[in-house]
């Protein structure tokens, strides 16, 4: 009797231990993946922008995956986010978008920003990889670069920032222009055109150019002052702005200085410059919740609010940093949204969407433009925003977008 209820129970025993097998063995679901390389610099003195917009997309990413990913054609991806150090040089640049595409296999290039980019687009226009760049002098959308897309014309918005500056600053009458030697040359036509349009304004421009990498600008700021300059523009990046700040600032000089990139960290220019010469200080300020002529859809609002609130869940602190929706986040939108519309994942197809094409992105909706001036119309505008330094805050100050590129 004992050995048939002990059959009977082997018996039911196993019966109970198939009927789970099916839920858990049951093979998981291929899920469709989207392979998306960003290049930025990771080492290097340009290490600090790439390793503060990397975390933001990597939330952008994440909060895409947990909304289902991207519908594209009818079939849904998940995305998944590579990164390799450009260097902020050419060779860096090639190093790295060679390990993307080769080893990783990536589609698509987004972020790219770096001091590379004919050597990056070397690699990535022969394997159809579409690579979306901040804005170059080499670029041949035509010729070498059938695959690449600028989704930060950052030389083109020269012009226009200098006049989102002088709007923020009424009853200016001269500003001053200071670059390097090296970056001048990039920028002769762009800053000949605002000359020009400050001067239908009855506004002069005197520019100046100094040998890279000196730290000691008071030759140039005491030539600023003879000229009787109101406000100094420049390329010059974080700390050499915070250094032009806080030397006019010792010569007992008033004016307002703009840099054109975004500044890192608030606290840290104010550290630098000072806190008194760092007040009022401009810069680029991508941000999206604070545009005022540019409109953003709501579902890209309230993304751009979602990422700034998982990013302090995660980090413990706010995102001040607001670059990356001028390169990384921005340039993810781009993508995405020329991937929606195309319906394939096929280099020409989407090549031939962005053409032309109007998409929505984190700066507002662009109609990719530049036909005059590239012989393609593959150039995102930009909606040139600029904040200005309140005590350790940076606010807005004026905006002048790009909203059609000739």
């Amino acid at each position: 009797m004992k050995k048939k209820l002990m059959t009977i129970s082997v018996v039911v025993l196993a019966l109970a231990v198939l009927l789970m097998l099916p839920a858990c063995a049951a093979p998981e679901p291929e899920v469709a993946t989207l392979k998306v390389g960003c290049i930025m610099p990771f080492s290097g003195p340009a290490s600090p922008w790439g390793d503060a917009i990397k975390p933001q997309m990597e939330v952008y990413a994440e909060l895409i995956n947990e909304d289902g990913g991207i519908e594209i054609g009818g079939e849904t991806y998940q995305v998944e986010m590579f990164f390799a150090d450009g260097e902020y040089s050419p060779e860096g640049g090639s190093r790295a978008a060679k390990e993307l595409v080769y080893d990783k296999k990536v589609s698509f290039i987004v972020g790219y920003y770096g001091d590379g980019f004919p050597a990056t687009a070397a690699v990535t226009n022969p394997e159809k990889v579409i690579f979306i760049s901040k804005e170059h002098p080499d670029f041949d959308p035509l010729g070498k670069h059938p695959y690449t897309v600028i989704g930060t014309p950052v030389i083109e918005f020269v012009d226009t920032q200098i006049l989102a500056f002088v709007e923020a600053h009424p009853g200016t009458t001269k500003v001053g222009d200071l670059e390097s030697t090296l970056v001048e040359p990039m920028l002769a036509e762009e800053i000949a055109q605002a000359k020009s349009e400050l001067e239908e304004r009855g506004i002069g421009l005197v520019s100046q150019t100094h040998p890279v990498g000196i730290t000691d600008f008071t030759t140039y700021l005491v030539k600023f002052d003879e000229e009787g300059v109101d406000l100094i523009y420049t390329w010059a990046a974080t700390g050499y702005v915070a250094m032009m700040a806080k030397q006019s600032a010792e010569q007992g000089y008033d004016w307002y200085l703009c840099q054109a990139g975004t500044m890192l960290d608030p606290y840290e220019f104010a550290e630098m410059a000072g806190y008194e010469a760092a007040q009022g200080t401009m810069s680029d300020w991508p941000c999206p919740w604070a545009l005022k002529k540019v409109e953003v859809s709501p579902e890209l609002l309230e993304m751009a609010g979602r990422i700034a609130d998982r990013y302090q869940e995660k980090y413990g602190e706010p995102m001040r940093y607001m670059g990356g929706f001028g390169y990384g986040l921005q340039h993810m939108s781009q993508l995405f949204a020329g991937l929606e519309k195309a319906g394939t994942l096929d280099p020409d197809q989407i090549m031939d969407t962005f053409k032309g094409g109007t998409f929505d992105t984190f700066l507002g909706e662009y109609t990719l433009s530049g036909e005059k001036t590239y012989g393609s119309p593959l150039v995102f505008g930009y909606p040139n925003c600029l904040s200005k330094l309140e005590g350790y805050e940076e606010v807005y100050a004026s905006e002048h977008p790009i909203l059609e590129i000739l």
